[in-house]
């Protein structure tokens, strides 16, 4: 339920919110999780920890801000291709 008090501004929505997941550039990692179907934590990992051979992260990511990260969809695309490539 909304709430009544003049002093309490309503949530405003992000414009990035208005647009289709198949049309972003970068997606947030709660994004690529969803897509993926894997937990946050996972995502994570695979942007801190490096590969052991390449030494570089197995997702690229930008870090924007403190707590602002975004992965491009050109990244999770090699990195759902690199990944094909590994296993088969």
């Amino acid at each position: 339920m909304a709430s009544t008090d003049p002093s309490v501004k309503p949530k405003r929505k992000k414009l990035a919110d208005d647009i289709p997941i198949e049309k972003k550039v970068a997606l947030t990692v709660d994004e690529v999780a969803s897509l993926m179907g894997i937990g946050r934590d996972l995502v994570f990992s695979l942007i801190l920890n490096p590969d052991p051979i390449t030494k570089r992260p197995r997702l690229e990511s930008m870090e924007l801000g403190p707590r602002v990260r975004r992965i491009p969809r050109k990244s999770l695309e090699k990195f759902i291709e690199d990944e094909l490539r590994r296993v088969g």
